[in-house]
């Protein structure tokens, strides 16, 4: 069968809320990925549920004020087993590689793959924003995680 509606396969989730912000780390809330809602069909049935095996993060850098000569945001998923601050670390792909999205200009945003497989279950993304020069410089940015590749079939698919 040939989908036709991405959406029954896919559940996307805003990580880090469109917000302005000067020079500065931005940590995201804790997303418990055991526990997504459910995303439903075109026919009102479940068809997402489960624990999600990869996701694609989305990042957009904005507008900037300040006037820096140079701006860029990095976004970093981190996991932890409990949801304790403290307690994340960076996240790695099964291949060692770092979950980080960096942005060096504003006006665009970009996307990464990742392989959700070995994390653990709380999950946030983090933001970094840098700037040189310029007067209190700020970024509007944002984040979200679309996520896919659930390891349970869908329920009532039709």
């Amino acid at each position: 069968m040939i989908p036709r509606n991405i959406g029954a396969y896919i559940n996307p989730v805003v990580v880090l809320v469109a917000q302005s912000s000067v020079v500065a780390v931005v940590k995201g809330s804790g997303l418990d990925r055991f526990a997504l809602p459910p995303t439903r069909g075109a026919k009102g049935q479940i068809v997402t549920g489960g624990i999600p095996m990869s996701a694609v993060l989305h990042g957009i850098a904005g507008a900037v004020t300040g006037a820096p000569s140079a701006v860029g945001v990095s976004y970093q998923i981190q996991d932890s087993v409990d949801n304790v601050d403290g307690d994340y670390a960076n996240s790695a792909n099964p291949d060692g590689t770092n979950m980080v999205l960096s942005l060096a200009a504003v006006s665009i945003d970009g996307r990464i793959d990742v392989d959700l497989t070995g994390l653990k279950r709380w999950m946030r993304v983090v933001a970094t924003i840098t700037a040189t020069g310029g007067t209190t410089p700020a970024l509007l940015f944002s984040a979200d995680l679309i996520f896919g590749g659930v390891n349970e079939n869908p329920q009532n698919f039709i």
